[in-house]
């Protein structure tokens, strides 16, 4: 059983890291740093801001700021996961608790 939660933990942590990639895209990529070659859920993946090859390229916000979101992003891509499988695990095991007491 644990192989099999490690599996579903590792899918669900690639859904999250998608979803938190459009989040991204929608909600701060455009807002808080303007990069003119960036493309849709890609844009996650860091570097931001590509000032070196094109002068275009720049922070709205400051740096530590978007950096500082990003890393709120990663994280809550992987703790999410996390916390839905603590959630559906104590709901199960609470289930299998008053399955257990009804049978006697």
């Amino acid at each position: 059983m644990p192989f099999r939660a490690a599996i579903a933990y590792v899918v669900a942590v690639f859904v999250s890291l998608l979803t938190m990639a459009a989040l991204w895209t929608v909600a701060v990529s455009g807002r808080l740093y303007c990069c003119w070659d960036s493309v849709p859920l890609i844009g996650f993946i860091p570097p931001f801001v590509h000032s070196q090859i094109d002068a275009r390229d720049h922070y709205i916000a400051p740096a530590w700021g978007v950096w500082s979101l990003w890393i709120v992003f990663v994280c809550a891509a992987f703790v999410l996961p996390l916390l839905a499988f603590w959630q559906y695990r104590g709901r199960s095991d609470k289930s299998i608790g008053s399955h257990a007491t009804n049978k006697t």
